[in-house]
């Protein structure tokens, strides 16, 4: 391959031309989206989808002139038409780095337009004008990967552009490759490629800063972001990301290595333990590799004590990542001292914009731009020595100002919401029906029923989750919503592989339940005096929505089947 060329517009490739693997090329739309299951998994594509709300809703709509396609009003709502991804992709014939030339004009004077390639990493973040004619190059890398919730690795051979400005007009693309240096990047949901929602809103999307960090960076060198959520030092070996890095890394490529934030759920991997261990392993298999390691000291998160005194979660891994850095001569970049004075120095409050609303470890697109930037910094400051100096050289400067509202709050689907029906369809392929059900079971099938989507992050709410399990995501969605009472829980635990009563199955559907219809408990039922005090109102609304009768067995265990059968009725 020596360049691929693609011209837009109704004398090259006009507004209709959608992808499919036959095709090779064109843009993704929701149709055709919703028609692929491979357009589906964030991790092989741009990384944005629309809001659950809306996934049966034709958003992105393309027009187009004689030079260029265009997003245009289409089916959405009239102030929010302009946050709608314009998304091209295009095979490659092989896995390694991209050189990619995008031409685009603007309509209309719009602040901070942006380009993201890839798996949802920004590449533009600018101011532009109204009739001016923009040439923006980047570099991207493409590689395997293994989605979140999956166990196997898929090959990736496509690039994704994407552009959100009302009034972007995509005149041409060219990709030719690149013979140039790589960062390697291994790390967990504070580091990784997030997806993110549309209509695009920066405060409602996760955000790890390894997908910000290339628009911080000169197109001569790329990024491959092998960070994935929930993961520590040992399970980004297991599970097989470790392997793919290992695969590709080249001499002369560098190695970034940011980890702490689920190894500290775990004993034998505390800082002075198994998590200095594996980091210095790490340290010595790359360097074997004729590739040069780099530490990153863990993102801060925004938590703080009762007193008001900020509450250091991260301090001793943090620190012995720089005791590892002085005995094997490795620089750090020290993430975790400067997003802890940038916590310190807004506060609580104030920097609860920077996060994804509701949570406290995870940024949103504000704050990832803002800790990439810190990243950047940190480049240039401590990466001064040959052949760190490769990278300090290539650090851009004159960045956008990219700031979040003053106040945030999680989108909502509307009042009127009614794409919630239930489909009798839902559990008829169950696996294993005679099975014990699982709490994690009966959280995983009143969220199908629900019309909830688990996430791909895991806020550390439960001692024993520690976030790369597969269900992680599962119980963060339940606990975002309010489906589980206290008494679930103790020690801090959730049990989530533990068989689940009917009683305690019931407080999950009512919860869930509640999460999308009202619902007047009755002021009693026959099963009073047979069931707990905290699960006595779960268990007569229960009654009253015909999920049970007078001869139910509260305290018996139940199987997958009854419980998919129970979420059926539910008819939410």
């Amino acid at each position: 391959m020596n360049q691929l060329t693609y011209r837009f517009g109704q004398n090259y490739i006009h507004s209709s031309v959608l992808y499919s693997k036959e095709n090779g090329y064109g843009f993704v739309t929701d149709q055709n989206r919703n028609q692929s299951p491979d357009l589906q998994i964030a991790e092989l594509n741009s990384a944005f989808e629309p809001y659950y709300w809306l996934q049966n809703q034709n958003l992105i709509s393309i027009s187009d002139d004689e030079t260029s396609c265009f997003i245009h009003h289409g089916n959405s709502t009239s102030d929010t038409w302009d946050r709608i991804p314009l998304i091209f992709k295009s095979n490659v014939p092989k896995s390694g780095n991209y050189l990619v030339t995008i031409t685009f004009s603007s309509q209309k004077d719009i602040k901070n337009a942006m380009i993201f390639t890839g798996r949802r990493r920004l590449a533009f973040l600018s101011d532009v004008q109204k009739n001016e004619q923009y040439i923006v190059t980047v570099t991207i890398n493409v590689t395997d990967i293994i989605p979140r919730g999956y166990h196997s690795r898929f090959e990736d051979r496509s690039i994704d552009i994407t552009l959100i400005g009302d009034g972007l007009h995509l005149h041409s693309i060219s990709i030719s490759p690149a013979d140039i240096p790589t960062i390697y990047i291994a790390g967990d949901s504070t580091v990784t490629d997030q997806s993110g929602s549309y209509p695009y809103s920066p405060e409602q999307c996760y955000n790890g800063w390894g997908q910000d960090l290339s628009l911080y960076l000169k197109p001569e060198i790329a990024i491959a972001n092998h960070a994935h959520s929930g993961l520590t030092t040992e399970s980004f070996r297991k599970e097989g990301h470790y392997s793919i890095v290992m695969e590709t890394i080249r001499p002369g490529d560098f190695y970034f290595i940011q980890f702490a934030h689920n190894d500290q759920k775990l004993s034998h991997l505390q800082y002075n333990g198994g998590y200095r261990e594996n980091i210095i392993q790490y340290i010595k298999e790359v360097k074997e590799k004729g590739a040069y390691p780099v530490i990153v000291t863990p993102l801060a998160r925004n938590t703080w004590k009762g007193d008001g005194s900020y509450n250091d979660l991260l301090k001793d891994y943090a620190e012995e990542c720089r005791k590892i850095g002085k005995e094997y001569h490795i620089p750090v970049l020290d993430l975790n001292r400067r997003s802890t004075d940038f916590i310190l120095d807004g506060g609580l409050e104030d920097r609860k914009r920077y996060f994804y609303p509701g949570d406290y470890t995870h940024t949103n697109d504000y704050g990832g731009y803002i800790m990439a930037g810190f990243i950047a910094e940190e480049i240039q400051h401590n990466l001064t020595q040959f052949p760190y100096s490769k990278i300090a050289s290539l650090i851009k400067e004159n960045h956008a100002d990219f700031c979040p509202p003053q106040k945030i709050e999680a989108k909502k689907p509307p009042k009127d919401f009614d794409n919630t029906k239930n489909d009798t369809t839902l559990f008829k392929n169950l696996e294993r029906p005679d099975a014990l059900a699982t709490r994690t079971d009966a959280l995983s099938f009143i969220i199908q029923a629900a019309h909830f989507f688990p996430t791909n992050v895991y806020n550390d709410m439960y001692n024993d989750v520690v976030g790369h399990e597969w269900y992680a995501g599962t119980v963060e969605c339940a606990y975002q919503n309010g489906m589980i009472d206290p008494a679930l829980t103790k020690d801090g635990k959730i049990f989530p592989l533990s068989p689940i009563t009917l009683e305690e199955y019931l407080s999950i559907c009512i919860c869930g339940y509640k999460c999308r219809k009202s619902i007047s408990i009755p002021s009693s039922c026959p099963l009073d005096a047979v069931c707990h005090d905290w699960a006595r109102d779960y268990v007569r609304a229960a009654f009253y929505l015909g999920l049970i009768d007078s001869t139910a067995r509260l305290d018996q265990q139940i199987s997958r089947k009854q419980a998919a059968d129970i979420a059926s009725a539910l008819n939410i």
